[in-house]
């Protein structure tokens, strides 16, 4: 639970291994027609936590 009045955008990034990756990418469709985040909120995947700290460093 976020609280409302947060107004910063907020990144989210989570280091997974490939196999939960395509499941989490997968689902990931499914889910977002009935679970979307605040708009202020980025979340994003990724296999490798150089690509993540690159993506958080750029966000």
């Amino acid at each position: 639970m976020l609280p409302a009045y947060e107004t910063r955008p907020l990144f989210i990034a989570a280091v997974v291994s490939e196999g939960q990756y395509q499941y989490q990418i997968g689902n990931s469709l499914a889910a977002s027609a009935t679970t979307l985040p605040p708009a202020h909120v980025e979340f994003n995947y990724f296999t490798s936590r150089r690509e993540a700290a690159d993506w958080l460093g750029n966000s």
